[in-house]
């Protein structure tokens, strides 16, 4: 399979906001009923960045296939995201939500659903700058985050290394005052990518 036949399948679930085919899609990945008001604020400041930056969102059109990231036909259930990229920053920001699906001890949120969205959202970032693959992430749990609290993150690429790229991500409180997880992930650039 050439390096273009790869950036078209990891591409093809990536849709951004500004792409006329998809806006009636992206209608799932808005403020929507179930959200706190937290949560529609954040996704409101977000919305109004400005400049380059564009909502992004994750969709499967395969039949019978669905992506992992919005997998649950109860998803805000589980966790309900909002994103948004800038290009000339190489950064995502976004805003998450989650629900009782997500729960570990009581009332609190499973750090595997932290780990979930510090992977994907990595990827989705590394992937819209170039074709890329895992080699390792590492995630620092800094404070519990309780079920139904709204929480943001901020994603971007902290360097490069030859073919390797370095993506941080951190999670935090919607008012920054805690920091719920910080990740770091490395991908391999292919040698054709």
């Amino acid at each position: 399979m050439s390096v273009n036949s790869k950036r078209i399948q990891v591409r093809k679930h990536v849709k951004l906001a500004n792409d006329e085919n998809w806006k009636c899609k992206l209608d799932i990945w808005k403020a929507n009923e179930s959200w706190s008001d937290d949560c529609k604020t954040v996704f409101q400041e977000l919305s109004n960045l400005g400049d380059d930056w564009v909502q992004v969102a994750v969709i499967c059109e395969d039949p019978g296939h669905r992506c992992y990231f919005n997998c649950h036909d109860e998803q805000d259930k589980v966790f309900t995201v909002a994103m948004f990229y800038s290009k000339s920053r190489n950064r995502i920001r976004g805003v998450a939500q989650f629900g009782q699906y997500s729960q570990s001890a009581s009332g609190v949120v499973h750090t595997g659903a932290l780990s979930t969205i510090i992977d994907t959202v990595s990827g989705i970032l590394i992937n819209l700058v170039c074709v890329a693959v895992t080699i390792s992430m590492s995630i620092r749990y800094k404070q519990i985050l309780l079920i139904e609290e709204s929480a943001q993150f901020n994603c971007w690429i902290e360097r490069t290394e030859g073919r390797k790229a370095i993506v941080k991500m951190v999670i935090t409180s919607i008012d920054k005052g805690r920091t719920f997880a910080e990740g770091e992930t490395v991908w391999m650039i292919p040698r054709n990518g």
